[in-house]
């Protein structure tokens, strides 16, 4: 179960970034510099979580960002 959740995770993921022009690397590091990243990486933590049901935890990590940073942006959605 957890290895389809993380290959679902992983062709999400890979179709954003293509949509945004953006490369998966650049999702994953972290940084906050670039809106349109930020905005893919916020787009991604809520549908990670609530669609895919992957743990905050597991959704940062796939995101490069904190447990918190992942926990904020699903609350901002809802």
């Amino acid at each position: 179960m957890a290895d389809d959740q993380d290959r679902e995770a992983q062709a999400l993921m890979r179709r954003r970034c293509r949509r945004a022009h953006i490369g998966l690397e650049g999702l994953r590091m972290g940084s906050r510099r670039r809106r349109r990243i930020a905005a893919v990486r916020r787009g991604l933590g809520v549908t990670l979580v609530s669609r895919l049901s992957l743990s905050l935890a597991e959704a940062a990590r796939q995101l490069g960002i904190s447990t918190a940073g992942s926990a904020q942006a699903v609350a901002r959605a809802e």
